[in-house]
C-alpha cells in the first residue's frame, strides 16, 4: 500500500444520483482512507435519505459504502433501476 494519503478519483453518478449531485462524471481528491459513504456525504449530506437504496462500484465492482476506497480509481453512484 502506498504511503500517499490522497488521489484523484473519477467519479460516475447515473440516473437520480446524477440529477441530486449535479454532475454526471467530475474527478475529485480524495483521502485513501475515506469510504464511498463519506464523499457522497461531503456532496450532498442528505443524499442517502432522498435515494436510500443506492449501490456504490469501485473499479467496476460492486463494493460496501463503507469500506476505504484505498487504491480504487473510479468509484460509479448506481441508483435503482427499474424498467419493462
Amino acid at each position: 500500500m502506498s504511503s500517499v494519503s490522497s488521489q484523484s478519483l473519477k467519479i460516475l453518478a447515473f440516473a437520480q444520483a446524477r440529477f441530486l449531485l449535479g454532475f454526471e462524471e467530475k474527478t475529485q481528491l480524495v483521502d485513501r482512507s475515506q469510504s464511498p459513504r463519506e464523499i457522497v456525504l461531503a456532496m450532498d449530506p442528505l443524499f442517502f435519505e432522498k435515494i436510500p437504496a443506492v449501490r456504490v462500484a469501485l473499479d467496476c465492482r460492486y463494493a460496501s459504502w463503507d469500506q476505504p476506497i484505498e487504491d480504487a480509481q473510479e468509484m460509479a453512484i448506481i441508483p435503482p433501476v427499474s424498467g419493462g
